[in-house]
């Protein structure tokens, strides 16, 4: 078994379970805080997601967005797609590390160039075909967007039209060169953001985050889905001016 320090920097909805994320993390008063490459946790059912219990730690609670957490993990996944990836081992709890001072914001911010683009695909997918001829890639960012705004509606189908409420969570913004539309898998959102969520009879509503732009997102390249695309995702939406402010009054 290897133990691998990470801060959270992902808990995001994954098939109805959970995708967590972060990057490893060493700390010495010395030298301060320093980073590693991106991990993302594994299950061995599904494509990867996590079942609570296998992300929770001895007390039942949940990682939260920047906990530092020493995760228990078995082997490399070996996914040239995504290659953070790493098998968990299932029969060992998690544990939050409270001696570690937060990691700044300011450190775990990326700039790639693009978020995978292809010119030929609309912004929230990438062709499988694209992926592989890269060749094993990031398929995790973390990064500060420009003109940031959620999106929210009700259709009164699901998304194979089969009738029933379908709710969608978007997240539009620049980066780049770029102008982005990519559903949102932060469970966090809903409760901040969309309470109450809108009703199929309600106007799509749009949000802008009182923070503005003062924020980081998670952003995720997905498994190729069947109709052979990876899907962009934003799996966090972290308030950098709340999360700087709280951490300079500690």
């Amino acid at each position: 078994m290897i133990v691998k320090r990470l801060v959270i920097l992902a808990n995001s909805i994954k098939n109805q379970k959970r995708c967590v994320a972060g990057r490893e993390v060493w700390y010495s008063p010395a030298s301060g805080h320093r980073l590693g490459a991106w991990v993302r946790p594994v299950g061995e059912v599904g494509k990867g997601e996590l079942a609570l219990e296998h992300s929770a730690m001895p007390d039942g609670s949940q990682p939260a967005v920047l906990d530092i957490i020493e995760v228990p993990l078995l082997e490399h996944a070996g996914d040239l797609t995504q290659p953070e990836n790493w098998r968990l081992c299932p029969v060992r709890a998690w544990k939050k590390i409270t001696s570690v001072p937060p990691v700044p914001l300011a450190i775990l911010q990326e700039r790639p160039n693009d978020l995978w683009h292809d010119w030929s695909q609309s912004t929230d997918r990438i062709a499988a075909e694209k992926v592989a001829a890269v060749g094993p890639s990031e398929s995790l960012f973390l990064i500060r967007p420009r003109h940031f705004r959620l999106v929210a509606s009700t259709k009164g189908e699901g998304p194979k039209g089969e009738p029933r409420e379908h709710r969608r969570r978007r997240a539009v913004f620049e980066y780049g060169r770029s102008r982005y539309n990519l559903a949102v898998t932060d469970p966090t959102v809903d409760a901040r953001y969309f309470t109450p969520f809108p009703t199929v009879r309600e106007r799509v509503r749009k949000v802008s985050l009182p923070c503005g732009d003062e924020c980081l997102l998670c952003v995720s390249r997905t498994p190729v889905f069947d109709d052979g695309n990876h899907y962009k995702i934003v799996a966090t939406v972290i308030d950098a001016a709340g999360a700087l402010g709280s951490e300079s009054g500690s």
